[in-house]
């Protein structure tokens, strides 16, 4: 009867471990190797603020991140095949509150549509998600490069 107990204890233990595991190890495909970008030559998130542009393509396979960005202002540049009927591309910060001002400043004119660019300026330094979100896109590419 002392068995059961045990061999109770070591179940718990083992899917406790396994859950601990699971919530500390990084989704597969998502680590960056040593050049920070990813097998699928998709830019994987970074623990360190990015020097350099940060781009993804979708709407299949769009990395939202999140990245470290060092603040500043950014040039957000963006390209798509003219299928969209709505397009929007920002950024908004995982846990300082940011959130660009106004809320429709993603939002991408019809005019610019095929592509364009704006400047988000007075970026506190932090964790963002770069987002878009679009309505009948067949391809689009977004990038944001820091600006000097």
């Amino acid at each position: 009867m002392r068995r059961l107990p045990v061999v109770l204890a070591l179940t718990l233990a083992l899917a406790a471990a396994a859950c601990s595991a699971a919530a500390t190890t990084a989704p597969t495909g998502s680590a960056a190797p040593a050049s920070g970008v990813a097998t699928s030559g998709v830019p994987a998130p970074s623990a360190a603020p990015l020097a350099g542009p940060i781009t993804s393509s979708g709407p299949v396979g769009w990395n939202r991140g999140p990245y470290e960005l060092a603040g500043g202002s950014y040039e957000l540049t963006w390209e798509s095949d003219g299928s969209c009927t709505i397009l929007y591309f920002g950024i908004v910060g995982v846990d300082n509150g940011y959130k660009e001002d106004p809320p429709t400043a993603g939002d991408v004119p019809m005019s610019q549509i095929k592509g364009g660019s704006r400047t988000i300026e007075n970026v506190p330094a932090g964790s963002y998600y770069f987002n878009v979100s679009g309505i009948a896109c067949k391809t689009y590419r977004g990038t944001l490069t820091p600006k000097r």
